[in-house]
């Protein structure tokens, strides 16, 4: 019998391998909102700095400081633009009930989450806010909860037939068929994240039969 370990490094290789080869790996640009003009800009601004540090004369001095005046107001409606954009991105997703990218359009523009006030009922129903009330709510409804769990426990026992029926029911396993582990893998959601071995789902389902559920 082969090694888990092993079969499932030599599958993970060969899909990270023919990833990187048919898809290659995209480079996300610093900033998308930086564009020929932009280029442009600075390339004028360069000039006037380097005109400005050979001869420092007030004329020079002024053309580079409204040199760079003009870079900076253009890089700030650039950035308005983009922020804009990929606002009305966001919206549109949320209308059309694209969750996965309306939630990456969220984390693309950083927006912090804001944490909403906690408030929960104690024994009698009344609503409480303070943080001390709230853990000892809590605390008295574990205590409950885990009373009544041992007190069901204690009610059943460990009789006979049940350990007969674990062991019964332990002794029924068997290793999954092909069939199974095709129907697994077609049935897992796309476009979630990759675990630690950066395999996507949409990897393992392109992988085919030769390298994926067959090996496996």
């Amino acid at each position: 019998m082969k090694d888990i370990n092993e079969e499932w490094t030599n599958i993970k290789t060969t899909i990270v391998n023919s990833a990187k080869e048919i898809i290659g790996i995209q480079k996300k640009e610093r900033n998308d909102w930086f564009d020929d003009e932009c280029r442009e800009v600075i390339v004028e601004k360069n000039k006037a700095r380097n005109k400005c540090l050979n001869r420092s004369t007030r004329v020079n001095r002024e053309d580079y400081g409204q040199n760079r005046s003009e870079a900076r107001n253009l890089f700030k409606k650039k950035k308005r633009e983009l922020l804009k954009k990929k606002i009305e991105e966001i919206r549109e997703s949320k209308e059309k009930k694209l969750t996965t990218k309306f939630y990456k359009g969220i984390k693309e523009l950083n927006i912090p989450y804001q944490s909403k006030s906690v408030v929960i009922k104690d024994e009698h129903g009344r609503s409480i806010t303070e943080q001390k009330e709230i853990l000892n709510r809590w605390r008295q409804y574990f205590e409950t909860l885990l009373k009544t769990e041992i007190e069901t426990i204690e009610m059943k026992g460990q009789d006979k037939e049940s350990k007969e029926e674990t062991e019964r029911v332990g002794q029924e396993t068997y290793e999954p068929i092909l069939e199974e582990i095709r129907d697994i893998i077609h049935s897992m959601k796309n476009g979630k994240a990759p675990g630690i071995d950066t395999i996507t789902v949409e990897l393992i389902k392109s992988a085919g039969e030769k390298n994926g559920a067959k090996n496996i």
